[in-house]
């Protein structure tokens, strides 16, 4: 199976503090992921969810 998406050692850095330090991440096709963090700000709800 092919894959949807891939990356190799991706960095992410505010001044000296590393956010991520050398993700690397394969999705194959057909697959569904989700990626939260500590806070999960993003995180989609349905209306009426705290």
């Amino acid at each position: 199976m092919a894959n949807a998406l891939k990356i190799e050692n991706v960095s992410k850095r505010f001044g000296t503090f590393y956010a991520v330090k050398q993700l690397s991440l394969t999705i194959p096709e057909r697959a569904i992921y989700g990626l939260l963090g500590p806070t999960e700000p993003a995180r989609p709800r349905p209306s009426g969810w705290s």
